[in-house]
């Protein structure tokens, strides 16, 4: 059976945004927001996901997509340049924006997705079959025809770009697709044992096991410049011409440029960070009232926690999800199980001081 990233690692509590870059106006997250479980950076306007499953979004005066749909059963989020995405916990997909292309044309009878990604004026989603579905068309100048390459499957993770996609497979390695006018669909030859990847304008970011990261695509700009040392990163972003990356003890690295001009920067004293997302002008880091939480599918040797790790699952209605836990990636145990239909799940793994810390992962019954 594939594994697919269902669960996600983050606070029991409640968490807040911070938002910083070249020209931020109108971008403040708007008062009282604190129990924010995911971010999403688009065009010039910024989504979040709340803990009760809702989504706020905010941003200048006529950038924000309209018409938000007034749901609570939401688990994923994704923000395009002028659309937004939104999976809700029965597997289906909402979408809101601006159509232009079609990119907010959710095919009909579209279901059991358990992942999506908004690009400029195209969307993807991923179904727990491993199979992806595209919709919109390609942005910028691209030429190229637009679509999912055919075969493709044991899919586990996806990315949507400008004007390209990157397909993270079962088995650690990546397929890329769409334009490749900066070379951001070169998939470095022998890259595999990847985690997590990342889609910007012009390139491509992949997070590998060892927490270690891969850029490729456009080369200005300190774009596939990525920084020394840079190492124990749990999560990456990338946006417009930058990356981020997200290390284990809850620091953010940054590089590249702000809209081709000014150097990306990371606030002085930024810590306790969850979560990270980039787009051309600024950047979003989630910080959570308490630090409890990783990744569910890599938490590096060094990360230890005081109050408890807490796991989110969520499961659809014909699926339930096994979470399994291990402190070397050999000896799995089933720490618990989300029937099918179940919906939201939370569960604390009491680590305590001097315990080592674990892996996570998450398998589809």
């Amino acid at each position: 059976m594939l594994a697919f990233l269902l669960a996600v690692g983050t606070t029991c509590g409640q968490g807040t945004v911070a938002v910083w870059g070249a020209n931020i106006l109108g971008m403040a997250p708007p008062p009282g927001l604190t129990n924010v479980v995911a971010v999403s950076a688009g065009g010039n306007h910024i989504l979040v996901l709340n803990a009760d499953g809702t989504a706020v979004s905010w941003g200048p005066m006529g950038c924000v997509p309209t018409n938000l749909p007034p749901v609570s059963d939401l688990v994923a989020i994704s923000a395009g340049t002028l659309h937004d995405l939104a999976l809700r916990s029965n597997g289906t997909v909402l979408a809101w924006g601006d159509s232009l292309y079609g990119a907010t044309a959710v095919p009909a009878g579209l279901s059991n997705a358990i992942a999506i990604s908004a690009g400029h004026i195209h969307s993807l989603a991923l179904r727990g079959n491993g199979t992806v579905v595209a919709w919109g068309r390609y942005g910028g100048e691209a030429t190229v025809p637009f679509g999912v390459p055919a075969g493709l499957t044991n899919v586990t993770a996806i990315a949507a770009g400008t004007s390209h996609d990157l397909a993270l497979l079962a088995d650690g390695h990546i397929v890329a697709w769409g334009d490749n006018f900066m070379g951001q669909t070169n998939v470095p030859p022998g890259l595999s044992d990847v985690v997590a990847i990342a889609a910007g304008y012009w390139h491509s970011v992949a997070l590998r096991r060892d927490g270690t990261v891969v850029t490729w695509g456009l080369t200005g700009w300190g774009l596939t410049s990525i920084p020394p040392n840079l190492s124990n990163v749990v999560a990456i972003a990338a946006g417009g011409e930058q990356s981020m990356a997200l290390q284990g003890d809850g620091t953010v690295v940054a590089w590249g440029k702000y809209n081709m001009m000014t150097d990306v920067f990371v606030p002085d004293g930024l810590g306790h960070v969850s979560a990270v997302a980039a787009q051309l002008w600024y950047n979003v880091a989630l910080i959570p009232n308490q630090f409890t939480w990783q990744p569910l599918e890599y938490v590096p040797s060094t990360f230890s926690v005081s109050n408890g790790f807490c796991l989110r699952v969520w499961s659809l209605v014909d699926h339930g999800v096994v979470v399994a836990a291990s402190s070397n990636l050999v000896d799995w145990e089933p720490i618990f199980t989300n029937p099918a239909g179940g919906g939201l799940k939370a569960y604390v793994d009491p680590v305590g001081a001097g315990r080592p810390s674990r892996f996570y992962r998450a398998l589809v019954q």
